[in-house]
């Protein structure tokens, strides 16, 4: 995807971020993204895995009918790391109303809930609260579009491996995206159970 082919509010969005062109390495991971298949990317910086993620969510949900229930959802392992993409987010969705609610385990799980409930269009937090609300019935994933995990290495590592999978058995069909530093026998295994011909991309 080009930067170009962004909408009018989006360019200005990011322009203000002083983002005012792509990287051709960032065009063919959003023109990837864009193509709804799942998607592994390896060795990419935490900061273009928050940029080109956030565009790509921005540009997929902005225009789907409104609704009360999550569209996405962002695994990541660093509370601080949450922020961050809720910050990109909230920078780039000018024009839009998309609702972001970040969760997790240092937080008060009832105002939480309560958030959720509210209406949330992505949700982004740390898998233990995450997975936790959900199999409590605090989240609603059935209109789930998309789901995306930063650094699932250390997702794996930090012993979320069978709560993920059993997240993931739980989904309906969705984009999923994962990012890692690098490729690892635990990592693919996840990926060979859990994602429908990969594309992948270092």
């Amino acid at each position: 995807m080009k930067y170009s082919d962004l909408n009018e509010n989006l360019q200005f969005a990011l322009t203000r971020t002083e983002v005012i062109a792509f990287t051709e390495n960032q065009e063919k991971i959003l023109k990837k993204m864009k193509s709804g298949f799942d998607l592994v990317s390896y060795g990419q910086e935490i900061s273009d895995e928050i940029l080109l993620s956030s565009i790509h969510l921005v540009v997929k949900l902005r225009d789907e009918s409104a609704d009360d229930v999550p569209r996405a959802l962002i695994l990541i392992n660093g509370i601080d790391e949450a922020f961050q993409v809720e910050e990109k987010l909230k920078q780039l969705k000018y024009g839009t109303e998309l609702r972001t609610v970040v969760v997790h385990d240092r937080a008060n799980k009832i105002k939480e809930r309560n958030d959720l409930f509210d209406g949330c269009d992505i949700v982004i937090g740390n898998p233990k609260r995450v997975i936790e609300l959900y199999f409590q019935n605090g989240i609603n994933l059935k209109l789930l579009k998309h789901i995306i995990l930063f650094d699932v290495n250390e997702i794996l590592v930090h012993n979320h491996s069978n709560k993920v999978l059993r997240l993931f058995e739980s989904l309906g069909k969705c984009q999923r995206i994962i990012f890692s530093k690098e490729s690892t026998e635990k990592i693919e295994l996840f990926i060979e159970e859990n994602l429908t011909n990969p594309i992948y991309l270092n």
